[in-house]
């Protein structure tokens, strides 16, 4: 991207939407023998600084597009209006899905159709109506009139254009004053013909074509496609490997905040065009109640709240230690983001499918933690409107613990942003402040929190709110255990799940220390998993301490240091206190029994 076109593009919006569509409508009136499309083009350049050829379209990091073994039905529609040496707009072309050829994979759509030639998506249509996304608006419109027939305009917060989309069906329907430039070329078709619909429809209405092959609406299948094949959820076809997310299908889209194309101001106004108009973080900000454009009146002002702007690489990061960036193997070429949220600060995560098991996670990284009297600094977490706490239980003055027994009784958020107290004196005093900052002062400390049953396989936003006045950084968020990252092992064919009514011989606890698969029969694991590398391991002197009851375990009657003395059986750590040594909050976890 040229010097020029960076302050050019923070402009373009609200220049363009007004001086440039002033002059556009006077475009309208030269004679049809000149190019207006080419002539607005060229008056956007001189706006914005830059032209088809710095709009380098390699740099938006998508994944490309497979066809996957759980579609039945491969449908693509799309619009090519920039096709040819004259670009008409400033919103990218889709394709066609046919070979697409992403190694080790070949595999093709079963429907490709470019809507192109319909009315709207051509010459100067495609650019008074929104230069910036209203062809793509026009797809989704053009879908949307085969779902409903009687719909003449689609008008809602997906669509680019303020005023709407018109639904090209019937010539009866057409609304002329919103369509006269349509005369620019007549031969236009509507939007629903002959040549793209079953001779037994009508033509002139979204019949047979669109939501005619959706599943929801019957699964009509007329197109058969013998050299149809298909590529396995397995395959991870993220464009660069520092993007992907825990597994080939990430558990939350961009938990890792690595998805996006880049992050802070620098990186808004060197790279990526899109950016630039798309300050949003991809899969947070959709619901985050942002606008969807930049404010006119304020050319290069963000008006995102939470945006691109937050995303921080480690590198640099306040008070994240060198020698853990060398642990966690940073590369300075590969850049690992993090979202920074002040305090009052807020971020939603877009709709997704709670996963039917496995704990919410999420690393946090404190530069300066709470003073120990001040509880009103910590992170909430929101699953929809349901708050998800922690099962510490706080600290009322700095050396009293309330019982943790007692801690649905209490406000626990999900992070606590005081540091682990020294009045902590026992393993089981621990237990009430696993939600306090204890390595997150020098590297990033995993912190997690269990889901309620009943939203288990629901659709739900997700929440993070700052209360206070501190810095965090946040990063890989995510659902299930990292030490379960190879799988969750079965007993009796079964993988462990939290519940205590058909699971209590295979209830899954998961820490962030390690994971397990508890027998309350045996009173005993069935089996532990942690994660071993540089990060895990420290100094901290060893302390002989009591083993003692875990306290998350939901049992009416649990192992306590005493109940195996004089047994002959010889008390065991769930994960080696020699791996998880580099403080006391870590270390002391492992004795629980």
């Amino acid at each position: 991207m040229t010097s020029k076109s960076k302050e050019g593009l923070y402009i373009l919006v609200g220049e363009l939407t007004t001086k440039a569509l002033e002059q556009a409508t006077e475009l309208i009136k030269v004679p049809r023998t000149q190019n207006i499309a080419e002539r607005f083009v060229k008056f956007a350049s001189e706006i914005t600084g830059f032209n088809q050829e710095t709009l380098d379209y390699s740099d938006f990091k998508e994944p490309q597009i497979q066809v996957w073994d759980n579609i039945t039905f491969a449908d693509n529609y799309y619009q090519t209006t920039n096709t040819g040496s004259n670009p008409i707009n400033l919103t990218p072309n889709g394709r066609e899905l046919v070979n697409t050829n992403l190694f080790p994979y070949s595999n093709s759509a079963d429907l490709n159709l470019d809507l192109t030639e319909f009315r709207g998506f051509k010459g100067i249509e495609a650019v008074l109506d929104n230069p910036i996304g209203g062809a793509h608006s026009k797809v989704l419109a053009w879908y949307a009139g085969t779902v409903d027939q009687a719909l003449e305009r689609i008008d809602n917060e997906f669509l680019y254009e303020q005023d709407g989309v018109e639904i090209q069906n019937q010539q009866g329907e057409v609304n002329v004053e919103n369509w006269y430039y349509s005369e620019l070329d007549p031969s236009a078709p509507l939007w629903y013909s002959s040549s793209t619909i079953p001779d037994e429809y009508d033509p002139e209405e979204g019949i047979g074509t669109g939501w005619y092959y959706s599943y929801l609406n019957g699964g009509e299948r007329k197109f058969d496609n013998p050299e149809r094949s298909t590529v396995t959820t397995a395959f991870d076809n993220t464009s660069e490997s520092r993007s992907r997310g825990d597994f080939a299908v990430p558990t939350l889209f961009n938990g890792n905040f690595d998805a996006s194309f880049s992050g802070n101001s620098e990186s808004v106004t060197n790279n990526g065009v899109r950016n630039v108009w798309g300050g949003a973080i991809p899969g947070w900000s959709y619901h985050n109640g942002r606008p969807d454009q930049f404010d006119p009146n304020g050319a290069g002002d963000l008006k995102y709240g939470i945006n691109i702007e937050n995303l921080v690489d480690w590198k640099n990061i306040d008070n994240l230690s060198n020698e853990y960036l060398e642990q966690v193997g940073y590369d300075e070429e590969q850049p690992n983001f993090a979202l920074r949220m002040d305090g009052g600060d807020s971020i939603v995560h877009n709709r997704f499918v709670v996963p039917e098991w496995g704990s919410l996670r999420f690393d946090v990284h404190v530069p300066e933690v709470s003073d120990p009297n001040d509880q009103s600094n910590n992170i909430k977490v929101f699953l929809g409107d349901e708050e998800l706490k922690s099962f510490a239980g706080p600290i009322l003055p700095p050396d009293q613990l309330i019982d943790p027994n007692e801690q649905n009784n209490l406000n626990c958020p999900a992070v606590d942003l005081r540091e682990v107290s020294k009045a902590a004196f026992d393993a089981e005093l621990m237990q009430g402040q696993t939600n306090r900052i204890g390595y997150g002062k020098k590297g990033f400390q995993t912190f997690h929190v269990d889901i309620p049953e009943n939203l288990r396989g629901k659709v739900s936003t997700l929440r993070f709110e700052i209360a206070g006045e501190k810095t965090v950084f946040i990063d890989n968020v995510a659902f299930k255990s990292v030490h379960l990252n190879f799988g969750n092992p079965e007993l009796n064919g079964k993988e462990a799940r939290q519940d205590t009514t058909f699971f209590a011989d295979n209830y899954l606890v998961e820490k962030p220390q390690f994971s397990l698969s508890y027998n309350d029969s045996l009173k005993t694991p069935n089996w532990v998993g942690y994660q071993l590398n540089k990060t895990w391991l420290g100094d901290e002197d060893r302390y002989e301490l009591d083993f003692v009851e875990d306290l998350r375990l939901p049992f009416s009657k649990n192992l306590k240091h005493q109940d195996l003395t004089g047994t002959g059986y010889q008390r065991g750590h769930m994960t080696a206190n020699a791996d998880r040594n580099r403080n006391n909050q870590d270390q002391w976890t492992t004795y629980s029994i």
